[in-house]
């Protein structure tokens, strides 16, 4: 398993590419808001990570529940 600094550094270097993509498509012509959304998508991606993560192992729960519920398929 992954230790959780290792996760936040994986989750800001993906949130600054996703960031600067962002950025300069949306605001390349605006002066330095290109570099505002990159340090936003790294902030964002570095502390995001755990609460996305709870947030699928949830709903994998929830559909398992479902399927165990309905029973037997056939």
């Amino acid at each position: 398993m992954r230790s959780e600094r290792s996760r936040r550094v994986i989750g800001a270097v993906i949130g600054t590419e996703v960031g600067a993509a962002g950025g300069l498509l949306l605001f390349g012509s605006v002066r330095f808001v290109p570099l505002l959304i990159t340090l936003a998508g790294a902030l964002l991606g570095a502390f995001g990570g755990e609460p996305a993560a709870r947030l699928r192992q949830r709903l994998i729960r929830r559909a398992l529940r479902r399927q165990l519920r309905a029973g037997p398929a056939g």
